[in-house]
């Protein structure tokens, strides 16, 4: 038999039911599709970005892979607004496809300036199996640790924040 002593242990604070509230609107707010357009948008921004610094350059700058996950985490959470694991996975692998982009144009670009031929006339010719190829002669084994950056940032980045207004509303 229940006491009224133990019922009240084990019924939930006003806290955790506000909490519990406040996980279920934003669960209702988030949009996966949403935030995977956003990622997108990074990814294509970072890659250009991965590429036009490192063939200007003719280095690999190792801070552009936090820039590429950073951008790609930013576009995810602000179009998404999303506080499940999903949102985190779709950042990651966003990020990791602009850091391959970023070296594919890196590597477009160096081929367009050596060969002296115009970029437009490379990418009329690139097939998967191409891109793939020249990405395989261009890998260098810092690459892996470039892309594992991109992937933590990408996935730390894709989730909304609580506002202080909602914590603030939050009950003691």
């Amino acid at each position: 038999m229940h006491t009224d002593s133990t019922l009240e242990a084990t019924a939930p604070d006003a806290r955790t039911i506000a909490i519990a509230q406040l996980v279920a609107r934003i669960r209702s707010e988030q949009n996966l599709g949403l935030g995977i357009a956003g990622g997108l948008v990074g990814a294509l921004l970072g890659a250009v970005i991965w590429a036009a610094v490192s063939a200007a350059t003719h280095y690999r700058i190792g801070y552009m892979s936090i820039g590429v996950g950073f951008l790609v985490g930013y576009g995810v959470k602000t179009l998404g607004r999303g506080i499940d694991r999903s949102f985190g996975i779709a950042g990651a692998v966003l990020a990791l496809l602009g850091c391959v982009a970023g070296n594919l144009g890196t590597v477009i670009l160096a081929v367009s300036d050596q060969a002296k031929v115009p970029v437009t006339t490379i990418l009329d010719k690139l097939s998967p199996n191409l891109a793939l190829e020249m990405l395989k002669i261009d890998f260098q084994p810092m690459d892996v640790l470039f892309y594992a950056i991109a992937l933590y940032f990408g996935y730390k980045y894709s989730f909304r924040r609580l506002t202080q207004d909602e914590i603030a509303a939050l009950p003691d």
